[in-house]
């Protein structure tokens, strides 16, 4: 450790060093890392999904994650207590005791199948996480049985963002590798189609404390063939068997109602014993509408034959009965294959969030935008002109210095004269410079000349330079 200043101690052998004047090597107290550490996210596979429980909002699936703190071999206090069952804590951490700070906060259940960190590369360490669980997800069954579901798992940290041992996730979509799972248990219920995405969240659990989170997430969408053949089917027939009741003469209003009514208990009977694949929720989805209003024509053509009479309006409620049930099975059709999906990818927009910037990438643009400021404060010197223009470009050149240091990048002066100056400080100048000439020929205004200063030897400058008389006046211009 560094040396420490020597100090009175009861000790016998520091009191005797104390006073040979040597100095006592101590080590430094442990201080907290002034960066968060930086977790990278190499790899993430979602293995199997196991079940997917609607009615509980939960489904059951196994992972595996791999993280990267870059540089971690080169870091003693991460390679404290490698691999230990129960690492301590310290003020620099260790790689262990991180990897354990991990935690899944939306798990019902969970069981670490794999936790451990290893060394690969020359300088990195590698944290393995392998998890089977259950994790908790609200579906958003509004659009049931066409429905998708964003299966989401949350991995987070108990390091707080306020605390001494911060964490933080990054990842670069140029490297990070994401894999669905190639033996999908429930293909034949639900459709993995969408590649898994990461997306970054801060949990805020209490006032003034913070944690990230780093969320997978991997949409599913239903097969709804299922509720194709087994509901949406045979509701569709019950309606076209009440309209079968045209059939009878009007005057046979017994017969009427006892057909409709066996129709009507028929399909409140069937809906009722399908509900059990229907999740009770407290509202209605696609599926409950469309079932509702088959039951609620088939409710219609009951009061058709109990008070209709007359054979043309009869008729006239025939058409109607057909026109009703094949607008709604167009508005099902309409809302189950386009609307669904156009709204499906309005969410996917709106609930993703903007991902990191990688760090290349922040460095690149802080370097441009250094290289610009540069090329702004310094403009290109224009090249030497004549010697005929010296003295008024010299002015101008001043001029147009003092207007890049006052702010106008533009490089051109803001007066309305073609040289930049106007006319009284054009008369100024020449004031100035007319001043300077006589003052050239009078002994007064010459500097004095040390008696044994030795003659100095210029050399002749390789571009025409300006004398000090125009240089004096250009500068009293410019100052005007």
């Amino acid at each position: 450790g560094p040396l420490q200043p020597c100090r009175s101690t009861t000790l016998p052998l520091r009191r005797s060093l104390c006073s040979r004047g040597m100095p006592i090597t101590a080590p430094a107290p442990a201080t907290p890392r002034e960066q968060p550490l930086t977790c990278e996210v190499a790899r993430i596979d979602i293995l199997h999904v196991s079940k997917i429980d609607q009615i509980e909002h939960a489904f059951s699936a196994r992972l595996f994650f791999q993280l990267i703190l870059r540089g971690g071999q080169r870091d003693d206090d991460l390679l404290r207590g490698l691999n230990e069952p129960s690492p301590e804590f310290h003020l620099r951490p260790s790689a262990t005791w991180l990897l354990h700070q991990f935690h899944f906060p939306n798990a019902l259940k969970l069981e670490y199948a794999e936790r451990k960190v290893t060394k690969m590369g020359a300088d990195d360490l590698h944290l393995i996480l392998r998890v089977d669980g259950t994790f908790l997800q609200h579906f958003k069954l509004h659009d049931f049985p066409y429905d998708s579901q964003i299966l989401q798992v949350h991995l987070s940290s108990h390091c707080a963002n306020e605390g001494i041992a911060p964490v933080r996730f990054t990842w670069s979509p140029l490297t990070v590798k994401l894999q669905r799972p190639t033996h999908f248990a429930l293909k034949d219920v639900w459709e993995m189609s969408k590649p898994v995405r990461l997306d970054l969240e801060t949990l805020n659990p209490s006032p003034g404390r913070t944690y990230p989170v780093l969320k997978t997430c991997v949409e599913v969408t239903r097969r709804p063939n299922y509720h194709l053949v087994n509901v949406v089917f045979p509701m569709a027939c019950f309606v076209l068997m009440g309209c079968c009741q045209f059939a009878h003469e009007t005057s046979n209003v017994e017969g009427r109602l006892e057909y409709m009514g066996a129709i009507v208990l028929t399909s409140t009977a069937y809906k009722m014993s399908v509900a059990s694949s229907i999740p009770a929720i407290a509202y209605v989805t696609l599926l409950d509408r469309y079932v509702l209003a088959c039951i609620m024509i088939c409710i219609l053509l009951v009061f058709e034959a109990a008070f209709v009479r007359d054979p043309f309006a009869d008729s006239v409620a025939l058409f109607v009965s057909i026109a009703l049930f094949v607008a709604l099975q167009v508005a099902f059709c309409y809302t189950a294959y386009i609307a669904v999906p156009r709204r499906a990818e309005e969410r996917r927009r709106t609930e993703r969030t903007p991902r990191p910037k990688p760090a290349w990438r922040e460095k690149m643009r802080r370097v441009l935008m250094g290289a610009r400021r540069n090329s702004s404060n310094n403009p290109r010197r224009s090249p030497a002109p004549p010697a005929a223009d010296r003295t008024t470009e010299a002015p101008r050149r001043l001029g147009r210095l003092v207007d890049v240091e006052s702010g106008d990048r533009s490089g051109q002066s803001a007066s309305p004269g073609d040289d930049g100056f106007d006319d009284e400080a054009r008369e100024r100048g020449a004031a100035a410079a007319a001043r300077d000439a006589r003052c050239r020929g009078s002994s007064s205004c010459r500097p004095p000349s040390s008696a044994g200063s030795a003659p100095v030897a210029r050399t002749k400058p390789t571009e025409p330079r300006i004398s000090s008389s125009q240089r004096r006046s250009s500068m009293g211009v410019a100052c005007l």
